[in-house]
């Protein structure tokens, strides 16, 4: 009788467990199922925006006035970051970077929970390097390569190139119809402005697949930027810098033409800038949307 009663409390107590078991998978799978399996979705894909090159500017003769160089900005997923707050102790730790700068670019850059709010524009390498290799510290931080406008000669023809900067709200407005996104880079003055359409190329992105520390696994789809068209002038790279030699120290302004045709073979305008140094300026300092 003994044996037979401890055999019905084994069975009692093992039924008990299965029935605290089974509730606990419904509870999991089917209750909590539809969040976990939508948090995981977060988790687990990532859409990668690629940001297309703008077009290159050349002279009659085929030499480049405005090309594109790789640059990496160092930012922050809102979403993926457990403790914004923690990231920057940490970031400003290992870059030694005020924390109130970036508690400031951090709130001025961001715009929606998923996408990337820019904490460093155009960031060395070693700071980068940096970055990369303390990953796993920093939840929601990812290293952005995108393309950065370029001027091989500097202040040479700037006011007739113009320069390039972040769209603003009253431009997003009136070109979101045309493809325009938040944060793309358009023209502000000179060529680059008046041909910015045509300069303009298309965004690619991918959709990547990552673990739980945020790690890439695989690319599960991908889509390449289309670049934008190049642009010849009527610009003679070598008479122009003839002209500013000539305008070195002095103020002033000139145009050389093409007594047959009419083209511009030179227009000087000095004193002059670099528009490359205030393109970057405009990069890290202007309002993201």
């Amino acid at each position: 009788m003994k044996f037979e009663a401890r055999l019905r409390w084994l069975a009692r107590i093992g039924a008990l467990g299965f029935t605290v078991l089974a509730c606990g998978l419904i509870y999991l799978q089917v209750i909590r199922g539809p969040t976990y399996r939508a948090q995981a979705s977060r988790n687990a894909y990532r859409l990668v925006p690629i940001p297309a090159p703008r077009g290159e500017i050349k002279d009659r003769h085929g030499h480049v006035l405005a090309t594109n160089r790789l640059s990496f900005d160092v930012a922050l997923v809102p979403q993926d970051a457990p403790s914004v707050e923690f990231v920057f102790q940490r970031l400003a730790e290992l870059l030694q970077r005020p924390i109130t700068q970036l508690r400031r670019d951090f709130t001025r850059n961001r715009s929606l929970p998923f996408v990337p709010a820019v904490l460093m524009a155009d960031a060395p390498l070693s700071v980068v390097s940096v970055v990369e290799e303390h990953r796993h510290e920093l939840p929601g931080v990812v290293v952005v390569a995108r393309p950065r406008r370029a001027y091989p000669h500097g202040p040479l023809a700037a006011h007739v190139l113009g320069y390039v900067a972040p769209i603003d709200p009253q431009e997003l407005a009136r070109r979101r119809p045309f493809g325009y996104a938040p944060r793309a880079l358009v023209g502000k003055s000179g060529i680059e402005a008046f041909y910015d359409a045509y300069l303009q190329g298309t965004d690619g992105g991918m959709v990547v697949e990552t673990d739980h520390r945020g790690r890439q696994v695989r690319i599960l789809k991908r889509r390449e930027p289309t670049a934008g068209k190049p642009l010849t002038l009527t610009l003679d790279l070598a008479l122009q810098q003839v002209v500013e030699g000539a305008y070195d120290g002095y103020a002033g302004a000139c145009v050389v033409l093409d007594p047959v045709t009419g083209e511009v073979l030179a227009m000087n305008s000095a004193p002059s800038f670099d528009p490359e140094t205030f393109s970057s300026a405009a990069v890290a300092d202007a309002a993201a949307l």
